[in-house]
């Protein structure tokens, strides 16, 4: 929150910046000789060099030194060159990459600026923008995030820029000092796509479900389709409104089915511009964080979605279900160390607590006949002989099968939290849209697939024979990997799948406070077509 509020003050300050500069040069002379190429710190005005100095752009100065103290963005004939116009182009499109065009160059014109003004203002905002892009300006997790934070030095960027600015275009600059993660990459190739699509409009239309009004549903939901830019007029027939719902749904990490029902309704009824500030959002926290192991498993929380990496390559993507509301499943950075196959499962003290002991009480077989063993330290005890309505001094456990709460097989990483990766019997539970049902802990799609390929890649003995041997015989086995496996567990609203764009909804409500700030700041600083 402390860093949206001095991005908002920052955007200010830049107004002020600008709107001073013309002051000041608007009564400068014409220029209609040809410029001695020197530093515009030695020609330009005392009252100049006293607005730029508050400002903080002593950055600037180092800028113009590594440069021979030539003008960077002028040409021999007196006018914008190739790459200061390109540059422009891309500060007048940074909604591209998450950002506030008006926060760099606003709606001014830079005619009205002399060259030395106008070279100095492009040098200040390319600065700004290149930092921005390298280490973000909304977030600041630093106190509440696992991720190791970014090491970003001002200083030693401006030094790069001032080396790479002669030699290279605008982007290869960008590319060069954008964050590599295959995400925030991946993210900024579509996002421009869909700003173009949806020209981030803030129009919305309260779509009703197809329960909810069976008469005009589609043709709300036609109505949405065009603000979305899935359509290009609602007057077309219903299978194509259907199709288009369809690829809205993908859109939004729904089942693409084509039903209008209350969860599709409730997110075509928001505008492109909601939308857009959630990957806004996304890219600033992926700019915050350092850069992540080559080889490693990746789950977004709200993406419902597990992602295995080698050597940064893609090489499996599978469904998880995530802790419910009042049993969030945490941020967690960590590393896989071993894996169970047909594993127990030690019941929490909570959900003996309050979910077995009260049935237990009415049924005093309930333990025996769901499978859970008593335990009395590491001895079995006889359910039968247990008074329930007492204080209960036991562990619980289920015993291992495809019955078992974990299933098959667990992915353990230590941790203070107990969260772990684990097979569940309840797959039907996959085909929802929204998987946020388990206690904490992650529940995963098809997770003998991703072990047999995690124990492949470690080159363990234990191949998927032996896994089958011992899941066969129901023999609980311990596995350790001969490499420690990294995994990130994190919060993020947008991402990419089958290089589409994918918005995730705020199911924890974790970043409503933000998204609210966010959009004060895009609404102040942004045209909204």
């Amino acid at each position: 929150m402390m860093q949206i509020m001095k991005y908002f003050k920052k955007s200010i300050l830049n107004f002020f910046k600008i709107l001073l500069l013309l002051t000041f040069v608007s009564c400068e002379q014409e220029v209609d000789q040809v410029v001695e190429v020197i530093s515009p710190y030695k020609t330009e005005n005392d009252k100049l060099k006293q607005v730029l100095k508050p400002l903080g752009l002593s950055s600037v100065k180092d800028f113009y030194n590594v440069n021979d103290n030539n003008l960077i963005w002028i040409n021999d004939s007196l006018h914008l060159n190739e790459k200061a116009e390109n540059l422009i182009e891309t500060l007048n499109n940074a909604e591209n990459y998450g950002l506030v065009s008006s926060s760099y160059l606003g709606n001014y014109d830079l005619n009205d600026l002399s060259l030395i003004s106008k070279d100095t203002l492009l040098s200040s905002v390319f600065i700004d923008f290149i930092f921005d892009l390298n280490c973000g300006v909304f977030t600041d997790e630093s106190l509440t995030s696992p991720f190791p934070a970014a090491d970003r030095n001002k200083d030693e960027l401006v030094a790069g820029l001032a080396e790479m600015v002669d030699t290279s275009s605008i982007d290869e600059i960008i590319v060069n000092y954008s964050p590599k993660h295959s995400q925030y990459i991946s993210l900024i190739a579509v996002l421009k796509k869909y700003n173009l699509r949806t020209k981030l409009v803030e129009d919305q239309v309260d779509v009703p479900s197809n329960k909810k009004d069976s008469l005009n549903y589609l043709s709300y939901a036609a109505k949405a389709l065009v603000i979305h830019g899935f359509l290009d007029s609602e007057n077309v027939s219903d299978s194509i409104i259907i199709s288009r719902v369809k690829d809205f749904q993908f859109e939004h990490g729904l089942n693409s089915d084509g039903v209008v029902g209350s969860k599709t309704a409730k997110l075509l009824s928001k505008s492109p511009f909601s939308y857009f500030l959630s990957a806004a959002l996304a890219l600033d926290k992926w700019r915050g964080k350092d850069i992540w192991s080559e080889n490693r498993i990746d789950i977004n929380i709200p993406g419902y979605k597990l992602r295995y990496f080698k050597n940064n390559e893609l090489v499996r993507m599978h469904k998880v279900i995530v802790g419910n509301v009042k049993a969030q499943t945490i941020e967690i950075l960590d590393s896989v160390e071993y894996i169970v196959v047909y594993p127990y499962w030690y019941v929490p003290r909570s959900i003996i607590n309050h979910e077995m002991l009260p049935k237990a009480r009415k049924d005093s077989t309930y333990f025996k006949r769901k499978g859970f063993e008593i335990l009395k330290g590491r001895s079995v005890v006889n359910s039968d002989n247990i008074d329930y309505n007492s204080s209960f001094r036991y562990t619980v456990r289920q015993k291992g099968g495809s019955s078992n709460a974990l299933g098959l097989v667990k992915f353990i990483f230590p941790n203070p939290s107990s969260i772990y990766l684990h097979d569940t019997p309840s797959k039907k539970l996959f085909n929802k849209e929204v998987r946020a049902f388990s206690h904490g802990c992650i529940r995963l799609q098809d997770p003998l697939d991703l072990a047999y390929v995690v124990l492949e890649d470690d080159q363990s003995n234990f191949n998927k024979e032996k896994v089958k041997s011992v899941i066969k015989n129901k023999q609980r086995t311990r596995v350790n990997l001969n490499n420690k496996l990294a995994i990130y567990v994190h919060y993020t609203l947008a991402s990419v799948i089958d290089s589409s764009i994918v918005f995730h909804e705020d199911i924890y409500g974790k970043e409503k406070e933000s998204l609210k700030v966010l959009k004060k700041i895009f609404q102040k600083g942004i045209l909204l077509h």
